[in-house]
């Protein structure tokens, strides 16, 4: 490996620890989590049953995402030294009886992304981010990341992230989730850095199957979801909740 690629590689796993640290705060038992496992100031998002068609588009106009009421804004976890003016960041997320839908909708005043490829380092520039835990023992987990550009980055966390050596990141990133479908909706002009853009929207569909659990109503999953942004040289982190994961209620 040349030293550039050695520098990028590093630079990669750190904004991923960065990332796993925060999901880190929180460790429950092993199966299927219980509301009672986790802290009592753990978030709680109600995932409700899609009643109809969900078509990945990034719109989130499929009269079922109505009846999936947003999720309270993200909290900044690592902030630069001047924010930007745009930062709210909030979710969704509907089931069915095949797959996990969510809807990640940021407001950005500079969309820009240049990774295309899957499994880029799409977290080194700007990504919103989804990591899933269905085991909940706060260890193990699946994460997804797409950039403005429809970039997905998609891995499977074994171990706790703080432990992560480059050898297990590469390890991680070879997971290729089957039956991935995401897409972007871009409310502004991509990678044209002198305008005021209003944001952009993920739309992630997850097939159970890719990840080999199938909820059942009355399971909960922990779940970390945020917002990776290098702006002006620094890097923001948002996520839903500040340290450890929140709940994921199957109703």
């Amino acid at each position: 490996m040349t030293a550039t690629a050695q520098k990028s590689a590093a630079l990669v796993l750190a904004v991923v620890l960065a990332v796993a640290a925060i999901a880190a705060g929180c460790s429950v038992p092993e199966a299927r989590v219980g509301v009672a496992a986790l802290s009592p100031n753990s978030l709680k998002y109600d995932c409700r049953p899609a009643k109809g068609a969900i078509t990945i588009d990034g719109l989130l106009d499929d009269p079922a995402w109505q009846d999936a009421p947003f999720s309270e804004d993200f909290l900044v976890s690592s902030a630069v030294r001047i924010m930007p003016d745009k930062l709210r960041t909030r979710m969704k997320v509907l089931y069915d009886d095949d797959s996990l839908y969510v809807a990640l909708h940021t407001e950005d005043s500079d969309i820009w992304a240049t990774y295309a490829t899957r499994d880029d380092p799409v977290m080194y520039e700007k990504a919103l981010l989804l990591n899933i835990d269905p085991l909940g023992n706060g260890r193990d987990y699946y994460g997804f990341y797409v950039n403005p550009l429809n970039t997905l980055l998609d891995l499977k966390q074994t171990g706790g992230g703080v432990e992560m050596s480059n050898r297990r990141w590469r390890k991680c990133v070879e997971w290729n989730g089957n039956g991935i479908e995401h897409a972007v909706h871009l409310d502004g002009t991509l990678n044209k850095r002198d305008d005021i853009d209003n944001g952009w929207t993920l739309e992630l569909k997850v097939p159970f199957d890719a990840i080999g659990v199938r909820p059942a109503p009355g399971d909960v999953w922990l779940v970390q979801a945020g917002r990776i942004d290098y702006w002006l040289g620094g890097k923001i982190i948002s996520s839903w909740i500040k340290t450890g994961f929140g709940a994921l209620i199957f109703r």
